[in-house]
């Protein structure tokens, strides 16, 4: 909580380093489920329902709770657990960046060892990989009339570097409670309705971590379900 809501700070230092603890990924993640949660309650207040759901990276999880495959404080324990494994995975500094161009394109620019992490959109791409590596990227990227931008991350989240978290999050997920969703929910990974049985969500939700995020294929997804 102190993460989320930390004192008030006095100088930039202060603030500096507050924003250091909230953006390490051990923290982040506990912080984006209470405050997903937070706006779920509010939404239901004034009588807001949804009928399917959808969430980017962590928000997957989100989603799922949402849709009841299971409870906020389940969430925010696998927040946690997966915000600590995710941390620990690399040994390697890690990095991201956004990029403005097509996803199909930028992957074609990419050096070895920098993948596409997330397709947010048909001209928003981000990439991820060692730091270094990213650096050359960006780069390789302006160079050719891209605009790409760093982004303020712990490490390289949907790439590589951060399989070792796919083990010990599906071992930590044999512990959890998982149910069938209540309404249709769609995973990052496979941009595809998740299945009604608890062994194939957990079996996403571990290796979503380092799979790139297909979200544009997912709304697509979304739309094709809605004209059904």
């Amino acid at each position: 909580a102190r993460s989320i809501f930390p004192p008030s700070a006095f100088s930039d230092d202060e603030r500096a380093a507050q924003s250091r603890t909230l953006t390490r990924t051990e923290n982040a993640q506990p912080a984006l489920g209470a405050a997903s949660m937070a706006y779920l309650a509010a939404l239901r207040s004034l009588g807001v329902a949804c009928d399917m759901a959808a969430g980017h990276s962590f928000g997957e999880l989100s989603a799922l709770c949402a849709a009841g495959a299971f409870d906020a404080s389940t969430l925010l324990r696998l927040a946690k657990r997966r915000g600590e494994l995710m941390s620990m995975a690399s040994s390697t500094a890690g990095a991201m960046a956004a990029v403005i161009g097509d996803p199909s394109v930028v992957k074609s620019m990419l050096p070895a060892g920098v993948v596409v992490a997330n397709e947010n959109a048909p001209d928003q791409t981000v990439i991820s990989g060692a730091a270094g590596l990213v650096d050359d990227a960006i780069a390789a990227l302006s160079k050719r009339g891209l605009t790409a931008k760093k982004l303020a991350v712990s490490t390289a989240f949907h790439s590589p570097l951060v399989e070792k978290a796919c083990g010990p999050l599906a071992r930590f997920l044999d512990g959890v409670d998982v149910g069938a969703p209540e309404l249709p929910v769609f995973a990052n990974t496979t941009a595809a309705e998740h299945a009604n049985d608890a062994a194939s969500i957990k079996r996403e939700i571990a290796r979503q971590v380092r799979e790139p995020v297909r979200f544009v294929d997912e709304v697509r997804s979304e739309e094709r379900r809605v004209g059904k």
